[in-house]
């Protein structure tokens, strides 16, 4: 079993209004550009220029650009789309069209059909009706092209599937993503996994910005991926500039934009519908839209070999790479956060909160969150009990940063060994072993000491796991599993450690700034084993499970995007190169082993908030049985190949 991906090419060549065959050549070079690519999408009008203007309206025109799409057939060597724009005669009628052109090493293209231009502008500086007919105004379902062409199918009912790779795609022209009702909205309904989008959008201030957002908001909208590019500098500057804006997206993102105002430039992105296919799959708004028929055009091209994957393939794909954009989610999660827990506070009459704090980062949040939202409601800071709780393995370095972040932040700060009572209860079961019982017993015994300490101030008892933990099962049952609200529960790991540096920072915490940066560099531990003899902690959990930030990256695509093993693997090679994928493969194994023998704990979690795309509770994002098997996922990691 292979990977599939389809390389899309948006390019913006430098034409000439009027010299078609200039365009030719300059289409064929643009081409050339991204050599690797399956399907090539090129602007409005790209073999004789969008600015013609009443050029239009004379047939020699028109004719030309006939015979410029012989010379591009000829001329486009490749196994692979190239999608062009130009006027077609239609009866009596001239349409805006795009010519789909399946091309042939051996220079034996031939064109698979036409789509005409649906919403024809005709306001501004846009007199496109004093040219051309809308596809509302033809009943036509086929075209005669004439010359060596003949007879095409033409609409806007289109899609073209390829059968290699199982893509489908559809095309819309320039202004008909702009209506109230975009052909792309039928053609995505009907299968269409990309939709292609050949412009002449002129430039002006502030038009870019939403050009970019609503070609990235309809991708979205379709959950599917779209390509757009636009007329470049080399058409008429009389009273308008075009910019040759190029862009990519995917599911509501950008993938890829070039920079505009160039004579001539290109882009490229690899799209995967299995990943589309999986989007679409899970939401079922999109499922129980009505469907109209569209009319499914077969390409029997070869396979593209593609270098590299140009996709997008973050390490760390819960975290906004730009700067900006990290600081804003950190500020809207803790908002979730603080939002949720003043409500159910709210609820209950707002008693008091009851946390266990270890000195680690899911704790430091919960307890950061927790001041915040006691803050905000006017609620005195000492009515949350924060008690750590050392027992046989913790460390003097992180319980006195656990003490000293309770000290600084003015809550009521309690510290109770817990190591009697779990010598207690392993003298009574006559258990010596250092092993899983050995922790358990005292991750319980926190537990316990904690529901307790609520039941005497009449309290909530605050939950401090997170998501990554959740997924991989990493917590005790009827031990740290449990609490009377899951704060974490919607973030994974990588994330928290960037929200707590991020709270840091804040003005409120100075005062445990000093704590804060000691608990992020401490390893992540359950400090549930003895402490070696130079009194430091043996027991690191990444040693144990792997590492979160491949566990998270697991988490990303296999199970919020549900992508096959495979997938899963290729993806990691590209976003880790420097781990090799031996160790990817191993620890992808543990992944898959955890999270399907641990969806037990899952499903008696208690309530947990959702901040992001997924979640893990029964409630919500995941329903899955205890006894599922995942031997077929692990074959496949086993059978994966570079």
């Amino acid at each position: 079993m292979t990977t599939v991906f389809n390389r899309i090419a948006a390019l913006s060549p430098c034409v000439t209004p009027g010299n078609t065959h200039a365009n030719v050549r300059a289409i064929l070079d643009a081409a050339a550009t991204q050599p690797d690519a399956d399907i090539y999408l090129t602007p409005e009008m790209s073999v004789c220029g969008y600015t013609c203007q009443d050029l239009f309206l004379q047939e020699h025109l028109i004719e030309q650009c006939l015979v410029a799409l012989d010379g591009l057939m000829t001329g486009f060597r490749r196994s692979a789309v190239l999608i062009v724009g130009m006027p077609v005669r239609v009866g009596s009628k001239v349409c805006n069209c795009a010519c789909v052109i399946q091309g042939s090493p051996h220079g034996d293209a031939q064109v698979l059909g036409v789509i005409p231009k649906t919403w024809i502008p005709n306001y501004s500086e846009f007199y496109e009706m004093r040219w051309f007919a809308s596809a509302l105004d033809c009943n036509e379902t086929e075209v005669d092209l004439g010359h060596s062409f003949g007879t095409v199918p033409f609409g806007t009912d289109l899609i073209f599937r390829w059968k290699a790779t199982g893509l489908a795609f559809g095309v819309e022209i320039c202004e008909d993503l702009w209506a109230v009702t975009p052909p792309s909205n039928r053609l995505a309904l009907a299968g269409a996994h990309l939709i292609c989008n050949l412009s002449a959008s002129n430039e002006l201030v502030g038009k870019a910005d939403y050009r970019r957002e609503l070609v990235k908001t309809q991708s979205g909208r379709l959950i599917c991926a779209y390509a757009y590019t636009s007329a470049a500098t080399g058409e008429s500057v009389s009273d308008t500039v075009f910019s040759g804006h190029c862009l990519i997206a995917d599911n509501n993102r950008i993938l890829v934009e070039n920079q505009r105002l160039q004579n001539q430039s290109s882009i490229a992105a690899d799209i995967c519908v299995t990943e589309i296919e999986g989007e679409r799959n899970r939401n079922s708004t999109f499922r129980k839209q009505s469907v109209q028929p569209c009319r499914t055009i077969l390409c029997s091209l070869g396979r593209n070999r593609h270098e590299g994957l140009l996709k997008p393939c973050p390490a760390t794909p819960f975290i906004p790479a730009e700067e900006s954009r990290k600081e804003a989610v950190c500020e809207e999660i803790v908002s979730i956060q603080t939002a949720a827990l003043g409500r159910r506070l709210a609820h209950l009459g707002y008693p008091p909160l009851v946390i266990g704090v270890s000195g680690g980062l899911d704790s430091t949040l919960a307890l950061m969150i927790a001041h915040i939202t006691f803050r905000q409601n006017q609620l005195s800071p000492d009515r949350i009990i924060a008690m750590t709780l050392p027992g046989m393995g913790t460390s003097d370095h992180t319980r006195s940063n656990a003490q000293a972040l309770m000290s600084g932040l003015g809550v009521t700060s309690e510290t109770l060994s817990i190591v009697s009572m779990a010598e207690a209860e392993l003298h009574t079961l006559g258990h010596t072993a250092h092993d899983v019982t050995f922790e358990n017993v005292q991750a319980r015994a926190r537990t316990a000491l904690l529901f307790n300490r609520a039941n005497q101030v009449k309290g909530l008892v605050l939950g401090t796991g997170d998501l990554s933990e959740l997924a991989l099962g990493w917590m005790t049952y009827c031990g740290d599993s449990e609490s009377h609200y899951h704060i974490n529960a919607g973030i994974p790991k990588t994330l928290i450690r960037v929200l707590v540096e991020w709270l840091g920072r804040q003005p409120m915490f100075e005062t445990v700034r000093t704590s804060i940066e000691s608990i992020l560099n401490t390893p992540i531990s359950p400090e549930l084993l003895p402490l070696g003899a130079d009194g430091k902690i043996v027991q690191q959990t990444e040693d144990s499970i792997g590492p979160y930030i491949l566990h998270d990256f697991f988490l990303y695509w296999a199970i919020r995007k549900q992508m096959p093993p495979r997938y899963v693997l290729h993806f990691a090679r590209h976003a880790f190169p420097d781990t090799g994928l031996p160790v990817i493969r191993k620890w992808l194994k543990v992944f898959y082993g955890r999270f399907a023998s641990q969806q037990f704990k899952r499903n008696s979690m208690p309530d947990g908030l959702k901040v992001g795309t997924m979640s893990l509770s029964p409630r919500s994002d995941l329903r899955m049985p205890s006894e599922a098997s995942i031997q077929t996922w692990i074959e496949e990691v086993d059978a994966f190949e570079a």
